[in-house]
C-alpha cells in the first residue's frame, strides 16, 4: 500500500507538467503562427504575404500584407486594400478577422 502512494505524487506532477496553463500568454511567435495558418489560402508561394504583430491588451492583432504580380516575372507589388488584420485571443482562437477596403 505505502508503494501506491509513492506513485500518485509522481503521476500527478507528470499531468501538470504536460498541461498547458490556460491562463498563459500567446507568445508573438505563436500569434504569428495562427495569423499564417489563418491566412494561408490567400498567400501562395508565387505572392508571398508579410505579418506583422502587436499586442494590446489580451489580444493580438496581426497585420497581413498581400502581394500580387502582374505578370510571371514580376516581382511582388503590395496593392491598395490587399491586406487585413486578424485579431487572435491569447487561447490561440481568431476572434475577428478585418479586411482591407
Amino acid at each position: 500500500m505505502r508503494a501506491s502512494y509513492g506513485l500518485v505524487p509522481l503521476s500527478v506532477f507528470a499531468i501538470a507538467v504536460a498541461w498547458p496553463a490556460s491562463a498563459e500568454e500567446l507568445t508573438h511567435r505563436q500569434a504569428l503562427a495562427v495569423a499564417k495558418a489563418a491566412a494561408a489560402k490567400d498567400c501562395p508561394t508565387a505572392t508571398p504575404c508579410t505579418f506583422e504583430a502587436r499586442r494590446e491588451g489580451n489580444r493580438w492583432y496581426v497585420f497581413v500584407l498581400f502581394t500580387k504580380r502582374n505578370s510571371p516575372g514580376d516581382t511582388p507589388q503590395s496593392y491598395p486594400g490587399g491586406h487585413e488584420i486578424i485579431v487572435i485571443d491569447d487561447t490561440g482562437n481568431v476572434v475577428d478577422t478585418m479586411p482591407g477596403e
